[in-house]
């Protein structure tokens, strides 16, 4: 990196991704790869969150051979970068380290963000909260089909409902009066049809289903917020755990908004996204 940008270059870094005769060590080594990456002076793409089919190989429908994706395994790749990534690079924008934790928003905002330019297939929707006995919050995401899927608190758990709202997953019960942060993640892997909920990066269940948003919006009562999170790729259990256990993840993050009460709207990833705050 430091001999390409003597040269006046540019750095964007590509994850690594899926092979079709990937065994389960090499599997191990290339997700830790990728964590290894996130930690590099530079962005980067994560590629693998959105061919993966849990077991580093292409998902049916998206190889074109072993090492190489077909046209559509090329376009879920594709969608894995930030839009306005290289704009952003331009701008100046570096890579953000995550905020001390002293910032955060403690209210009824509604918050918002809505994709545009190119439209986002596999997805992460994280945030961190702190709520009490008496506090509400639901992070919804709105769909291409009209349709939302939402994930809510509710008597000390956290409940997802998908598409069919007849198919829930629950979290396991939250100490809401230790006043402690918890990091909430659901994630999305659209060629492999599957949403995945992590609390504290803890894996507590997943839905069969494939998921177009449109936009995600997080809203509550009586509760604090910090640190909303948009990736355009999906995030497996280590990456989770990662974020859970505090290190920013950068690959494919198209918003880190630390929810600064003074500046709510700022996004510090390197994107020029913006976020809606009211």
């Amino acid at each position: 990196m430091a001999r390409s940008r003597s040269h006046g270059y540019k750095v964007v870094i590509g994850g690594c991704y899926a092979h079709s005769q990937m065994d389960e060590e090499e599997y191990r080594v290339t997700k830790e790869m990728n964590l290894l990456i996130n930690g590099f002076d530079a962005p980067s793409v994560n590629f693998l969150g959105t061919v993966d089919d849990g077991k580093g190989h292409w998902v049916d429908g998206f190889r074109g051979d072993d090492l190489h994706p077909n046209g559509l395994g090329q376009l879920e790749m594709f969608r894995s970068i930030p839009p306005t990534i290289f704009d952003a690079v331009l701008a100046g924008k570096l890579k953000p380290v995550r905020q001390s934790g002293d910032q955060f928003l403690s209210g009824d905002e509604t918050i918002t963000f809505t994709p545009k330019i190119t439209s986002m297939h596999s997805w992460t929707f994280s945030f961190r909260t702190r709520a009490t006995s008496t506090s509400s919050i639901t992070a919804t995401v709105s769909t291409d089909t009209s349709s939302t899927i939402s994930l809510g608190l509710s008597r000390s758990r956290f409940q997802y409902t998908g598409l069919d709202p007849s198919v829930a997953v629950f979290s396991d019960q939250v100490d809401l009066s230790s006043g402690l942060w918890h990091e909430v993640t659901l994630t999305h892997n659209w060629a492999r049809q599957l949403t995945t909920l992590f609390i504290d990066g803890v894996e507590e269940g997943s839905v069969v289903e494939r998921v177009t948003p449109e936009s995600f919006t997080l809203e509550g009562t009586d509760v604090d917020v910090q640190d909303f999170l948009i990736f355009r790729s999906s995030l497996n259990e280590i990456e989770a755990t990662a974020l859970a256990g505090g290190q920013l993840l950068q690959a494919s993050l198209d918003v880190y908004a630390p929810l600064d009460s003074n500046n709510p709207t700022e996004n510090l990833a390197v994107s020029l996204a913006e976020i809606q705050v009211e």
